[in-house]
């Protein structure tokens, strides 16, 4: 499982903005949206530790389930 973070303090990951977005997405990865690169790694450690499988990890990554991905 992939993830595209934004190095920006403020600011998200947003796919279908610009063609390199568009590429990313096509290339299999998931958009973190606004989460920091550290609540990104930390929900991937709890979803992968959790043993699910990488299509329904992807699933629940891309939910706000406590506010993580607020922007």
């Amino acid at each position: 499982m992939l993830v595209a973070i934004s190095q920006c303090a403020q600011g998200s990951v947003v796919f279908d903005t610009y063609a390199a977005g568009s590429r990313l997405r096509d290339a299999g990865l998931v958009s973190a949206g606004g989460m920091t690169r550290e609540a990104a790694l930390g929900k991937l450690f709890a979803l992968l530790g959790a043993g699910l499988d990488v299509a329904t990890a992807e699933h629940w990554f891309v939910l706000d389930l406590c506010g993580e991905a607020a922007q």
